[in-house]
C-alpha cells in the first residue's frame, strides 16, 4: 500500500518514541536501588492520575458523541417518518 499523504504517519511515530523512552526510564526503575523507591511511588500516582482523568474524558465525551449521533438519527428518522406519511397522504388523496 502506497500512502500519498504521510503527514498523519509522523505524529505516531514520535508519540510511540516517547512512550518507549518514558518505557523503559520506567522499568529502569524497578532495579533494586532504594533510592527509586520512592521516585516509583511518584510516578505510579502521577500515572494513576493521569489514567483516571483520561478515563473520565473518555466517558464524558463519548457520553457528548453518543447524545448527538443519537439527536441526528432521531432527526433524520422523524424527517423520513414524516416524508412517508405526507407521500400516503398524497397517495389517499389523488385516488
Amino acid at each position: 500500500m502506497i500512502f500519498k499523504n504521510r503527514k498523519g504517519i509522523v505524529p505516531f511515530a514520535v508519540i510511540g518514541f516517547i512512550l518507549l523512552f518514558v518505557l523503559v526510564i520506567y522499568l529502569g526503575l524497578y532495579l533494586p536501588i532504594p533510592a527509586f523507591t520512592a521516585l516509583r511511588q511518584t510516578i505510579n500516582y502521577f500515572l494513576v492520575l493521569i489514567l483516571w482523568f483520561t478515563f473520565q474524558f473518555v466517558l464524558i465525551y463519548g457520553a457528548y458523541k453518543g447524545i448527538m449521533y443519537a439527536k441526528m438519527a432521531y432527526h433524520m428518522y422523524k424527517k423520513d417518518i414524516l416524508g412517508w406519511a405526507l407521500n400516503v397522504k398524497k397517495y389517499i388523496s389523488s385516488h
